[in-house]
């Protein structure tokens, strides 16, 4: 029935009705265009967006691993220094040239070896002294041994000497106790 007054009663009645029909088939037909058209850009965007993304992600990832390499590369050098450090050579070189964070931490670590080395040339300056000092003091105690023991080489002669005086004092006081009975 619809078709019926669609299809003969309204051509009819109304001679705009076919026109109107022709242009809303039109109209149906240029809105699938425009949809399939759209499906299609749409497919587009999403892969393309899909691609920048992956893009972006590994432009995202490599530009990480090259920043992280060269913070590691910083760090191993300065773990170097360190371990230069902890075994006492101070003759290395530093390169304190980058402006960031390890390269603050690389100047500090500089001013720390200098330091060091005023240290270290102030205590081997102090122990040439000591040494010195010591050496003086081996050899006034060399002195003092040698006198000490030339004074004792006196005393012993000394004490000889007084025990063959005493010896000839007892044999004179004999002597004369004898001399003394004879004479009385």
């Amino acid at each position: 029935m619809d078709s019926l007054v669609i299809y003969q009663l309204y051509p009819s009645i109304d001679p705009f009705t076919a026109k109107i029909i022709e242009l809303t088939s039109a109209q149906i037909e240029i809105s699938k265009e425009i949809k399939n058209t759209s499906d299609e850009i749409y497919s587009n965007t999403r892969n393309n967006s899909i691609i920048f993304i992956f893009v972006g992600i590994s432009f995202g990832i490599l530009l990480s691993i090259y920043i992280i390499s060269g913070i590691r590369k910083e760090l191993t050098k300065l773990n170097e220094v360190v371990f230069e450090i902890a075994k006492c050579d101070l003759t290395f070189f530093i390169d304190a040239s980058s402006n960031d964070e390890i390269g603050e931490l690389s100047k500090n670590l500089k001013k720390m070896v200098v330091r060091l080395k005023q240290i270290v040339s102030v205590i081997l300056a102090g122990s040439e002294n000591i040494v010195k000092a010591s050496t003086e003091s081996s050899n006034t105690s060399l002195q003092i041994s040698q006198g000490a023991n030339q004074q004792a080489a006196w005393a012993e002669e000394a004490s000889t000497s007084l025990d063959e005086l005493s010896s000839m004092i007892q044999r004179n006081t004999s002597r004369l106790n004898e001399t003394e009975q004879i004479a009385f």
